[in-house]
């Protein structure tokens, strides 16, 4: 799963402003936009088979482990302006994307999609833009 950020008019905003400053501004949006990303998956609520069922959102936890899973997400940079946060426990892509045996649970899209993580990486990558454009 990736997210894209797209900046409609970029082109032109780039033209009246210090295109090394706004390299590093967005460079830096993007790296802390992923941070954000990590954090707030992390503080998802708990959720597990046993206790809520496969349907309930949330970061899944198992019973015994409390949170292998949720302590494991990380971010890296991966060069300019482009990032990852992924899941470093060994099975994390299998509770994400799921089995032939159990149901995906997709913690990173409900992230994004149910739990504001988009509109709080808009916010990040909206307050470099600010930054690029103030004196």
């Amino acid at each position: 799963m990736s997210v894209v950020i797209t900046l409609d008019g970029i082109e032109k905003f780039l033209r009246v402003v210090d295109p090394v400053r706004a390299t590093r501004e967005l460079d830096r949006g993007v790296n802390r936009a992923a941070e954000v990303l990590r954090d707030e998956t992390k503080k998802m609520p708990p959720v597990s088979a046993a206790r809520t069922g496969y349907g309930a959102k949330g970061i899944p936890v198992a019973p015994v482990s409390g949170g292998t899973l949720r302590q494991s997400i990380q971010k890296r940079k991966l060069g300019l302006m482009a990032a990852e946060v992924y899941v470093g426990a060994h099975y994390g892509g299998f509770v994400h994307q799921g089995t032939p045996r159990m149901a995906a649970r997709p913690f990173f899209r409900w992230q994004l999609e149910d739990f504001g993580g988009k509109e709080k990486i808009e916010i990040v990558v909206t307050a470099a833009l600010e930054r690029i454009a103030s004196p």
